[in-house]
């Protein structure tokens, strides 16, 4: 079994490192726009792109998680 301090410390980074990578769009978008001279569009719905398809792929796992399997 693993020990409860592992999943909560675990836990925590992972919660921590979704954040700084979920407003990270917000500070280096227009650097990105700027730099590769793409539309601010283009920049943030691929963002929106992403997020829906890890959504999407996010769902169909959860079985995997199912004890005794």
């Amino acid at each position: 079994m693993i020990a409860t301090r592992t999943v909560l410390g675990l836990g925590v980074s992972q919660l921590v490192c979704w954040g700084i990578t979920y407003y990270l769009i917000g500070v280096l978008g227009p650097l990105i726009v700027a730099d590769l001279r793409w539309s601010s569009a283009l920049v943030y719905g691929g963002f929106s792109v992403a997020l829906l398809v890890m959504a999407a792929s996010g769902a169909g796992s959860t079985g995997m998680a199912a004890p005794g399997r």
